[in-house]
């Protein structure tokens, strides 16, 4: 059973990786100081970390602060990444994950 919802969530997963990678590199762009927060990983991995992060609601403003000149373009993004994160994806992983409780529950009274 726990295959099927793994299943059912691959193509979720695989567009919040892809949303998630996007952003890491819009970040990456405009905040190339901000690659050094995390101490003791590399710079790309700790933007995946900041962009995952904050898609799932971590508001940890630190890394965000001291964009001179680009301050609007990156409350944007972060503004976008926010919403696409935490208001579509979970509303999206709800969806999906009772579609396939729905149908596991019908697996089971069938047999």
């Amino acid at each position: 059973m726990l295959q099927l919802v793994f299943k059912d969530l691959r193509y979720f997963l695989s567009f919040f990786g892809f949303v998630v990678i996007t952003f890491s590199l819009i970040f990456s762009v405009l905040l190339p100081e901000a690659g050094d927060s995390y101490t003791g990983i590399s710079p790309v991995f700790s933007y995946l970390l900041m962009a995952f992060r904050t898609s799932i609601g971590d508001n940890d403003m630190e890394n965000y602060q001291g964009a001179s000149g680009v301050a609007l373009p990156v409350w944007i993004a972060w503004s976008a990444l926010m919403i696409i994160g935490n208001v579509v994806f979970f509303n999206f992983i709800v969806a999906v994950v009772s579609e396939s409780y729905e149908k596991s529950m019908q697996t089971q009274r069938v047999l």
